[in-house]
C-alpha cells in the first residue's frame, strides 16, 4: 500500500462528488460476493443481520440503511434481495 500526498482521483474520467461523474450514485457500487445475498432477505434484514454480527446498535444500521438508500439509490428497503435486478 502506497501513503500518497498528492495527486487527483477521477471516475469514468470525472471527479467524484461532481454531476458529471455520477458518483456517488448508480454508476459504481459494491457487490458482496454471492454469500452475503440471501434472496428471501429484505434489504433492510441483510442490513440489520450484517450490521448485528459487526457489533452495531439498531438505531446505527437504521441511519445507515437509510444513508445507504439515498446514496447508492436504492429501491425500498423492504424489498426482497431476490426480486432486486442489478446492472452488469
Amino acid at each position: 500500500m502506497r501513503h500518497l500526498n498528492s495527486g487527483q482521483i477521477f471516475v469514468f474520467g470525472s471527479n467524484p462528488g461532481t454531476k458529471e461523474s455520477g458518483v456517488p450514485g448508480r454508476r459504481v457500487g459494491y457487490m458482496p460476493q454471492e454469500y452475503a445475498l440471501y434472496n428471501d432477505f429484505t434489504i433492510s434484514e441483510i442490513l440489520s443481520y450484517f450490521g448485528t454480527l459487526f457489533g452495531m446498535q439498531s438505531s446505527d444500521v437504521k441511519s445507515k440503511g437509510d444513508f445507504l438508500k439515498g446514496f447508492l439509490e436504492l429501491p425500498e428497503l423492504t424489498q426482497k434481495i431476490g426480486s432486486m435486478r442489478f446492472a452488469t
